[in-house]
């Protein structure tokens, strides 16, 4: 007996997370030197929990733009996403601005 998932997940190429996202994932932790922009973490030697928040969400309108990511820690996106799902109806909610990146 299988067990079947409660709704299918698409693999991260189907969602448009190829080859070019992983280039740019990590140009844009080395512009942030693999530090969280919302809380400071550094992340070089912790490569699993490095990730690439956009600042403004896709659902929202945000793009892939390199002005609309930044570095984060996964604990930070995973504190973001919560915030973000419980008020669906009502206006973002931003944990923290992102702190300024010393390339800009």
């Amino acid at each position: 007996m299988t067990r079947r998932r409660h709704r299918s997940v698409a693999k991260t190429t189907e969602r448009g997370y190829g080859w070019t996202w992983q280039q740019l994932r990590v140009q844009i932790l080395d512009r942030d030197g693999w530090t969280c922009r919302y809380c400071g973490r550094y992340l070089k030697d912790r490569p699993g929990q490095a990730t690439v928040d956009h600042i403004v969400g896709k659902w929202q309108g945000g793009t892939d733009h390199p002005s609309n990511l930044c570095a984060c820690c996964r604990a930070c996106q995973n504190r973001k996403g919560d915030q973000q799902r419980r008020s669906r109806h009502r206006p973002p909610v931003v944990v923290a601005e992102p702190m300024p990146s010393r390339l800009w």
